[in-house]
């Protein structure tokens, strides 16, 4: 990858990074490239089983990895292609 093909450069696939991934392609951002180290985005929400994330922006509460692949479904359709090298 070159860094001419890159508009924005999101290091980590946590919650995070995912929010600002998504939120840059809202924004008009034309190539945004999320790196992650593990297989899997979503972060620690992936190990805590437990309710409760969520709820104050979705307004009901989800599991971790719940939360986790939902925020990762939103990156990937945000408009334009969020890049998982």
């Amino acid at each position: 990858m070159k860094t001419d093909e890159v508009d924005v450069l999101v290091v980590g696939g946590g919650p995070a990074g995912l929010s600002a991934a998504i939120r840059l392609k809202r924004r008009g951002v034309r190539r945004v490239v999320l790196l992650e180290r593990w297989d899997e985005l979503g972060g620690i929400p992936l190990q805590c089983h437990h309710l409760g994330f969520g709820l104050r922006h979705l307004k009901w509460p989800r599991s971790g990895p719940s939360y986790a692949r939902f925020l990762a479904a939103r990156a990937r359709q945000s408009g334009g292609p969020v890049d998982v090298p």
